[in-house]
């Protein structure tokens, strides 16, 4: 075998393994088992292709590029994600590395382009790979469905479910097999073999079980359904996003963003409406949101020349191949047609971006760098000049790559320890994840929880009266100190990768609500970040209820109400919000509002709960007009307005001049990796 067949041998095989192990490959030693496992997989075999290629064409100096007319679309899709995350996306880290929403769709467009380039026995391997993939799949789904895969003692705990797919979810598993049901079936009907028709057949009947299995799962009635968002809250929050940012959109990985701060104010009336969401109800709207009209653009003209093409496949039927062609190519409609109607993920868009390669026809073009079987150095310098952005490339990649993917799985195995109440190396491995990756916000609030859950245990045992050993030395006291103003740190850092995240926000606000006993200046710091998170979740109850209870911890009660009457008219049948506004007019001397709000909290609660009950006693209270602190002790939702705090420390805590949260988010610039670490 010579080397240029050889490298053939290992380019198409490095293609194949993409297509037929990225929808099934999944692992536990990363924080997110399946989308950051398919992504490292598919992103490294990528790269090892175009080495491959660049090799054969330093060595064979010819370049041979296969297009149709699908290829503009496909490649304006690429583009505009890729242009996005890096002009719009606030931490850059999220859209390309994790989750790495725009890494995942140039991946699955070169996937697309790198099946172009296959002659027909090729193309006729992958898809057979498509069907043997989705007859994995479609097993798989049926052992998660009959819970057989709870007696499997060696899988990760993630697998041992029900509601398990390889594919990582149950709406993306739905679209494989149905566009890939339709090949087996195609394949079946026309094949003339006798031993491959009965295995076709075979195949589109294991394919059909496990379609129905993943169908049955979103049927009305079926215990634990998929919860996703509406068709009519995703198109709100795709057309408000487009408003401010019509071109470009929210960038990839931050449709969470778009989704608190535009969803309409009807979810609050699902069961849903505590649940924010990082996908809509439909891959297209998710994909307007998050790449804007430039990468919708390109889906548009993508699903107008599928449907183009349909109908000239249809009128094409009047012989054999071509009945088969239909066939199969009904499966490429189908499989880009539910991307309207569902989410879906990685292993979706490379199986559907696989087929579509398939089944299209393809020109070649050509070009030759130098002569066949000129050796000289010189000759070859054009195409070595060529492919040096690919090797560039390629090790910026493993480099990157390496960091990003070893910090994750040291991330993963501090979420471990952290399972078993193992402080210190939670403490020790979360750190050391921060420091190979600083760019991940969701790394730096786990540390930051982590931080002020040390400080808490240390500043509880302090100074107990049972017990005079535990008095609190100077040495405690600066650790404590010292472990809060980490924690601020890293809340601050994590606003800082990505200020138009609540949720970013809110941590930070939680952390400065928490010290507001023990330091000057928190609780003011506490109503700043919250009041940035509810400018970005305007229509989230908790985050008003939080904001109030701030103002009414200040004895504010003229802005208290204000913000408890907005959560209530944010969600209007959440009785805690009732409950708080309640409170708060009772303290303003409002006695005939607070009992009118009251009477609305006993209207909403169970009558047999225990929040009737201290509903109730309130009730009681106002209308002696005599009314009590009211103490929330063994209720279940209905919270008064208080401050949450660590137990007070005297003389207090100072903080230091870096600890207050930016006024506005345009201020906010990135903050690095603290190096200066108490000992625990």
């Amino acid at each position: 075998m010579n080397l240029n067949k050889l490298l053939n041998t290992i380019d198409n095989f490095l293609l194949f393994t993409l297509l037929f192990l990225t929808p099934i490959v999944v692992s536990d030693i990363f924080a997110i088992p399946v989308d950051t496992t398919k992504l490292v997989f598919s992103a490294t075999l990528i790269v090892l292709i175009l080495l491959v290629k660049s090799v054969k064409l330093v060595l064979g100096g010819s370049f041979t590029f296969k297009s149709n007319r699908l290829d503009f679309p496909v490649l304006l899709i690429a583009v505009g994600y890729v242009v996005s995350g890096i002009l719009i996306t606030p931490n850059k880290m999220e859209a390309f590395a994790i989750p790495g929403i725009a890494t995942g769709v140039v991946v699955a467009t070169l996937t697309y382009f790198l099946i172009n380039q296959l002659e027909n026995k090729g193309k006729d391997i992958a898809q057979n790979l498509i069907l043997a993939t989705g007859v994995v799949i479609a097993i798989i789904s049926l052992l998660a469905s009959a819970n057989l895969l709870t007696n499997i003692s060696y899988l990760p705990a993630f697998v041992k479910n029900t509601q398990f797919t390889s594919t990582g979810s149950i709406s993306s598993a739905l679209v494989i097999l149905a566009a890939v049901f339709m090949v087996g079936v195609a394949k079946g009907i026309y094949e003339k073999e006798l031993t491959k028709k009965v295995l076709y057949s075979v195949t589109s009947l294991v394919l059909a079980f496990g379609l129905f299995v993943n169908i049955s799962k979103f049927l009305p009635g079926t215990q634990n359904p998929p919860r996703l968002p509406s068709m009519n809250t995703t198109w709100n929050v795709a057309v408000d996003t487009l408003k401010v940012s019509p071109f470009l959109g929210i960038g990839p990985g931050n449709f969470v963003t778009a989704f608190a701060r535009f969803k309409p104010l009807s979810y609050n009336t699902t069961d849903l409406w505590n649940t924010l969401f990082g996908f809509g109800r439909s891959h297209f709207l998710t994909l307007l949101t998050e790449g804007g009209l430039l990468t919708g653009a390109g889906m548009i003209l993508l699903l107008l020349s599928i449907a183009k093409e349909s109908q000239a496949v249809f009128k094409s039927v009047g012989t054999r191949d071509d009945n088969e062609h239909t066939l199969t190519y009904l499966a490429v409609t189908i499989g880009f047609g539910l991307l309207l109607f569902f989410p879906v993920n990685l292993s979706t868009l490379i199986v559907l971006f696989a087929l579509l390669a398939v089944h299209n026809k393809t020109n070649p073009y050509s070009t030759r760098f130098f002569a066949e079987g000129q050796q000289s150095f010189a000759s070859k310098i054009p195409a070595i000049a060529f492919t040096l952005p690919v090797l560039v490339g390629a090790l910026l990649f493993f480099f990157t790559a390496y960091r990003i993917v070893s910090a994750d799985i040291v991330f993963r195995k501090a979420l471990s320890a952290l399972s078993q109440n193992d402080a210190q190396t939670t403490y020790d491995l979360m750190r050391e994840a921060i420091t190979k990756n600083p760019r991940i916000d969701r790394y730096r609030l786990n540390f930051a929880q982590v931080n002020f859950a040390i400080a808490n245990s240390m500043a509880s045992t302090a100074n107990d009266p049972q017990n005079p050993q535990t008095a609190l030395t100077d040495e405690n006291r600066a650790t404590i100190t010292q472990l809060i103003q980490q924690s601020i740190n890293e809340a601050r850092a994590a606003v800082s990768l990505n200020p138009t995240r609540a949720d970013n926000w809110e941590a930070l606000g939680s952390i400065y609500r928490s010290i507001a006993s023990l330091a000057d200046g928190a609780g003011d710091f506490a109503l700043q970040s919250y009041s940035q998170a509810v400018s970005l979740d305007p229509i989230n109850p908790n985050l008003r209820i939080t904001l109030g209870s701030l103002y009414y911890a200040a004895k504010d009660y003229e802005n208290a109400i204000a913000s408890f009457r907005l959560a209530t008219q944010a969600k209007p049948d959440f009785a805690n919000s009732h409950y708080n506004l309640a409170i708060a007019y009772r303290d303003s001397d409002q006695i005939e509002k607070a009992i009118s709000e009251i009477q609305l909290v006993l209207s909403l609660v169970e009558k047999d709960s225990k929040d009737f009950e201290v509903a109730t006693q309130e009730l009681a209270n106002l209308e002696s007009k005599r009314p009590q602190p009211t103490t929330n002790k063994n209720t279940e939702n209905l919270t008064s307005p208080q401050s949450e705090s660590l137990p007070t420390l005297n003389p207090p805590l100072q903080l230091d001049e870096n600890a207050a949260p930016p006024l506005q988010v345009e201020e906010i610039q990135n903050t690095p990796t603290p190096t200066n670490t108490p000992t625990l």
